[in-house]
């Protein structure tokens, strides 16, 4: 008697292993009648006259298409599995070497500080399971460390979101996660364990002129035009404008 038995009820009895049925391979074609015709899924596909070239090239495109099919399920399955594998710690990471690393200095360390938050609290956690109320949570921990201004935790929250809108971009986020973390509202002014810095007061035009013998050439001239700027009421007076055009 044979390893495999053909006979199931044979099989069933002596529980010897049955050959898995083959559902991946490509199905033949075969002839019915004077048709050429092919067996898939239960149903029967006509293909042309046997032996025609009609025939042939509508079984080469019925082949191309299946394993075209086969071929996107495949990708669809391996993105799925790439989602769900990235961590919140590889998501920053990358987000910094690809995109934060490149901007000016300022903004650089300030993601440096929101990864460091994020990080610490969800570092490990899928980011495909990040949700508003771990947002939350991160927030907690900046306003109970004390150092930042509520105006500045909005920011770095604001960073946060940025930081999974990019990883939705490059498809390893879910866009769900993204709209959810939108939903989170900012820190009001007075809330609990929240501070607010003193607004800036102007400083007077004889402060300004002291200050001036003790600057380098370079600030001492974008101080005078912009002061020049200023007694001309022109709009586009900036600093802001000034100094990142002299980065």
């Amino acid at each position: 008697m044979a390893v495999w038995d053909v006979n199931w009820r044979n099989a069933a009895l002596t529980k010897q292993p049955i050959m898995p049925k083959l559902t991946r391979q490509i199905p033949k074609m075969s002839r019915a009648g004077k048709y050429a015709c092919v067996y898939f899924k239960g149903k029967r596909i006509r293909l042309g006259r046997w032996g025609s070239p009609d025939a042939n090239t509508a079984y080469a495109k019925f082949v191309l298409d299946l394993q075209s099919s086969r071929s996107s399920v495949g990708n669809r399955k391996r993105k799925k599995d790439s989602q769900n594998a990235v961590l919140v710690s590889e998501l920053a990471n990358d987000f910094y070497i690809q995109v934060a690393s490149k901007m000016d200095k300022t903004e650089c360390a300030h993601f440096k500080m929101v990864i460091r938050y994020l990080t610490e609290v969800y570092g490990g956690l899928v980011a495909n399971a990040f949700s508003p109320k771990k947002l939350k949570r991160v927030r907690e921990q900046m306003v109970k460390r004390g150092t930042l201004c509520r105006k500045m935790i909005n920011r770095y929250i604001d960073r946060i979101i940025r930081i999974f809108s990019w990883g939705v971009v490059e498809e390893v986020v879910r866009p769900r996660v993204v709209h959810s973390l939108r939903e989170v509202r900012s820190l009001r002014q007075g809330a609990v364990g929240t501070h607010d810095n003193p607004e800036r007061e102007p400083i007077s035009d004889s402060v300004v002129r002291r200050t001036l013998p003790f600057m380098s050439p370079t600030v001492r001239a974008m101080v005078q035009v912009r002061y020049s700027w200023q007694a001309v009421s022109f709009p586009a007076a900036r600093s802001t404008r000034m100094v990142r055009r002299y980065e």
